[in-house]
């Protein structure tokens, strides 16, 4: 097949003719006259063959082909003058070569609705589309070149499957997402080796840690036990005795006279917590499983009652006084003997504490209602007796019987 030219509409052809003038046999140019005679039958039988598929459907580029052939043809059968017989030879040796190819590939359609037909006994399709796709294979079979649909259209529509190119390229896009994939495993594994890495460094610090608080509660249980009150012997002068009752030297939970301790809720026998007081609508009268003096000492102790306090404040003299840099309310029995209370301050909700090292607040196991108890309050220019609100945080300074 010789390379084919640019495409000639007709009206090129026919001013090409013209161009060149008249021809005539008269000329003595008879080899070019059965040339021009040949080229033209062959142009006649091209022309039936165009016409047969002219309104057929457009697949193969038929209709494309159907056109420029035509223009061609009819160009050389009404030649009357002198042309290019090898140009005209080598348009219609291309067009030829392009509808017998495409009909090469219509009569190849064939073979592959046959294909249809078998895969059609192999799959079960509901019995309406059944009869459908064998009456479109039927027309197809009849008139291959005046079917609207191709082999791979019905194959895909009734049978869901892809045709080669959209198998391809779905494979080249799953390969892509497999690469995706896959290096994201790789940072997934990455990051996975990072976290390892990282909670076997946090459990060292865990476990450092545990040895730290292990430590820490021993030190915690050996001051415990050094933060018990001292009640002196009658031996020892360095104790503070009134009317029958020894008080202790320290709050609870103090290190030393001065030291502020620990707070506690009206009632509460653990450390003062936000938001976590629980001895609420109970009886005035504290028992001794709610009195924090009798739980955390022991042997005796307890928390004073507010006419206790109030026989201190009635029946010593007491005094506003800074020991060891901290201010508190100093009582003289009549040996001569103090108590110091130092000004701790309260606890209320997230004020952790308030006013400590400005006022004193001490608990007496005295309670007023379900709402209030008493206890001991001073600053700097009062000492008396008050009611607050139970589940604030106050003081305890424990007593227990002289005898």
């Amino acid at each position: 097949m010789g390379k084919r030219a640019k495409q000639t509409s007709i009206d090129e052809y026919d001013d090409l003719l013209e161009s060149v003038g008249e021809w005539s046999t008269e000329d003595g140019n008879e080899e070019s006259a059965s040339g021009l005679e040949e080229l033209r039958m062959r142009a006649r039988e091209l022309k039936k063959r165009l016409l047969a598929h002219k309104h057929h459907v457009d697949r193969h580029n038929l209709q494309k082909i159907c056109e420029t052939g035509l223009n061609l043809t009819k160009a050389i059968i009404a030649c009357k003058g002198q042309i290019d017989l090898y140009t005209m030879e080598d348009e219609l040796d291309t067009i030829e070569a392009e509808l017998n190819v495409c009909e090469q590939e219509f009569h190849k359609d064939i073979a592959r609705y046959d294909a249809l037909l078998e895969l059609l006994q192999e799959h079960r399709l509901p019995k309406a589309k059944e009869q459908d796709l064998q009456y479109k294979i039927m027309d197809a079979k009849i008139d291959i070149f005046s079917v609207p649909y191709s082999p791979s259209d019905l194959r895909t529509q009734y049978f869901g499957e892809e045709t080669n190119d959209e198998k391809e390229n779905k494979i080249k896009e799953n390969a892509q997402i497999i690469k995706e994939f896959q290096k994201k495993i790789y940072e997934f594994e990455n990051k996975i080796t990072l976290l390892t890495d990282n909670l076997s460094q946090k459990d060292k610090e865990i476990k450092q840690r545990d040895a730290d608080i292990a430590k820490l509660n021993t030190s915690i249980n050996e001051l415990k036990t050094a933060k018990k009150p001292h009640a002196k012997s009658s031996a020892n002068s360095n104790y503070f005795e009134f009317d029958g009752l020894i008080w202790a030297d320290r709050n609870i939970g103090a290190v030393s006279e001065h030291a502020f301790g620990d707070y506690f809720a009206w009632g509460e026998v653990e450390k003062y917590s936000i938001n976590s007081y629980k001895y609420h609508d109970s009886p005035p009268k504290l028992p001794p499983s709610h009195d924090v003096a009798t739980v955390q000492l022991r042997d005796g102790w307890r928390m004073p009652t507010i006419d206790e306090f109030d026989n201190l404040l009635k029946n010593c003299s007491w005094r506003r006084e800074d020991r060891y840099g901290v201010f508190g309310l100093v009582f003289t029995n009549k040996e001569g003997k103090t108590l110091f209370l130092p000004a701790a301050g309260s606890c209320a909700g997230s004020y952790l504490p308030f006013n400590n090292g400005l006022l004193g607040y001490y608990w007496s196991s005295s309670g007023c209602d379900a709402e209030y108890a008493l206890y001991l309050s001073f600053g700097s220019g009062y000492a008396s007796t008050r009611i607050i609100y139970r589940c604030y945080g106050c003081s305890v300074r424990a007593v227990r019987c002289s005898n």
